[in-house]
């Protein structure tokens, strides 16, 4: 008797533990007598000696079998089965013959074919089941038809794994899978649900999808380190969502066509793309939309991560949330805004911006993520080739300088060279010291409180700054307006600045403006 034991889910130890009975199915319904093991103690069927499944003939045996359970009208139960070919040296071509049987655990040792086959539905087997099979070489089906599910659930791949132009008109499933080798889905029509969950794929792999999915589609919670992901040409009609993939390679989405939604949805430890990716999008084919929730968008290259960008304004493409847009951004940053601040709050940001890129040589920019009407939500971010730590570094160190000119920018104007004044000093002098006067003139108005001030230092993401909140905010209602205005225009310093207060209807309001006239370097001559 074979020794092999059917796998038990969810075992409990008082559970019957089921042994193979083939040869008992065999003997009774036929006029075989087989009782022959090999070393090991299995039977034909689960043996793993291929030359001796040869020579006890195999094949004719395992159709002898599967007679029995169709005459039987059972299904047939090749749980664990070790499947070869016909004879040596050519493919497993039988693939069809298995589809009303129980596939689960079985190894299929050499290569498998299906070829201008259809696989028919029935009343009593409904699914192509192939959960936890084993497939040592090649595996391929081309040109079929199959009416019935398909699971392919906990398999393991040691070689490539191809179908191509086939047709699945009932739902296809991949979960818990493992590919050591490549997996290529080319020229398919996925006709219903299909679910690729939890699939892992080891780096000298490859994973290239390019097919058409009719109805709903999850890629979910994959790991695919392959040499190459390529989804490029997927015609995706029903809602498609790509949630938690791990895509650590390089990977291309070039031209897909999107009927209804297609989303991307990653998390904070995971946002999808870690390496160079490709995502090429022709806006004609986007007939819904596709969005990007948590998701690492700059990975992508610069070209199609720029058409992406502008692409929002059609609402064809939506990026939510938590994105990583470019190559460096720093953490969302949530201000308290007010009448009184909101503006000061939009010039300074502008300002400090502007100071950075002339202080360090490296491009700054700033993005709005959220405007309420008690809260602004935004970030800083560069796509300058550098490191995280050294673009934090550079943040910190500009913002330590542009707060410092609160305080004493007549020493930064004395201490910098004439062409750094020129052009910080319209960038960062003149701005700084504008919101200065707008700020002291509305805490002598009642309207501008020490959260006004700490919002203000919050907005550039100031959180060491040489000037804590309540030193500026003292500092600011310490200024007086009128006499610093008198001041530098007398030393012909400001003489860029226009101050104007406007009294209308019992209100009082200030403007300041910029009057560009002149040299702006102090003690300048005219050329001769």
């Amino acid at each position: 008797m074979c020794n092999y034991t059917f796998p038990q889910v969810n075992y409990n130890k008082n559970d019957y533990i089921k042994s193979c009975n083939y040869y008992e199915l065999i003997n009774l319904n036929s006029l075989k007598h087989l009782d022959t093991l090999d070393s090991k103690g299995k039977c034909v069927f689960h043996s793993e000696d291929i030359k001796w499944k040869r020579e006890s003939d195999f094949y004719r045996l395992l159709s002898l079998l599967i007679d029995i359970y169709e005459e039987k009208k059972e299904k047939g139960n090749l749980i664990g089965v070790h499947f070869i070919s016909k004879r040596e040296n050519i493919p497993i071509d039988y693939l069809d013959k298995l589809a009303p049987c129980y596939l689960q655990y079985a190894t299929f040792c050499d290569d498998v074919i299906m070829s201008e086959v259809e696989v028919a539905s029935n009343n009593e087997k409904k699914s192509f089941d192939f959960r936890d099979c084993i497939f040592i070489k090649n595996f391929l089906i081309k040109n079929c038809k199959i009416k019935q599910d398909v699971n392919f659930s906990g398999i393991q791949v040691i070689d490539t794994f191809e179908i191509i132009d086939t047709f699945f008109y009932d739902f296809v499933e991949f979960n818990h899978s493992k590919f050591k080798g490549s997996l290529l889905l080319t020229n398919c029509h996925f006709k219903e649900q299909f679910f690729f969950q939890n699939v892992f794929f080891e780096e000298k792999s490859t994973l290239q999808i390019h097919s058409t999915f009719h109805k709903f589609s999850l890629f979910e919670k994959c790991s695919v380190n392959s040499s190459i992901i390529d989804f490029s040409d997927c015609e995706f009609y029903g809602e498609t969502i790509f949630r938690d993939l791990k895509l650590e390679q390089q990977s291309f989405f070039n031209n897909i066509f999107v009927k209804k939604v297609l989303v991307f949805s990653g998390k904070n430890e995971n946002r999808i793309f870690h390496a160079y990716t490709e995502f090429n999008i022709n806006e004609e084919l986007i007939l819904g939309n596709i969005s990007f929730d948590n998701t690492n968008i700059s990975c992508i290259i610069k070209e199609h991560k720029e058409n992406i960008l502008q692409l929002q304004s059609t609402g064809k493409i939506i990026i939510e949330r938590g994105c990583i847009k470019y190559r460096l951004q720093t953490d969302e940053i949530e201000i308290f805004i007010s009448e009184g601040n909101q503006l000061l709050i939009d010039e300074i940001t502008r300002a400090y911006t502007n100071f950075f890129i002339l202080h360090t040589g490296k491009n700054l920019g700033i993005e709005i993520v959220e405007r309420a009407s008690e809260k602004i939500t935004l970030f800083y971010f560069s796509d300058e080739n550098m490191s995280q730590e050294e673009f934090l570094r550079l943040l910190e160190d500009s913002q330590k300088t542009f707060l410092g000119l609160f305080s004493n920018f007549r020493n930064y104007l004395s201490n910098t060279k004439k062409e750094d004044y020129v052009l910080n000093g319209i960038n960062g002098i003149i701005s700084l010291m504008t919101i200065s006067f707008r700020a002291a003139l509305l805490i002598s108005l009642g309207k501008w409180k020490r959260e006004d001030t700490k919002a203000l230092l919050n907005s550039i993401n100031s959180t060491d700054s040489i000037l804590v909140n309540e030193e500026l905010h003292n500092q600011l209602s310490s200024i007086n307006v009128s006499n610093a205005l008198r001041e530098g225009i007398e030393s012909n310093k400001l003489n860029i600045i226009n101050f104007h207060q406007i009294n209308q209807k019992g209100k009082s309001n200030v403007y300041v403006e910029k009057n560009f006239k002149g040299d702006l370097a102090p003690n300048s001559q005219s050329s001769k």
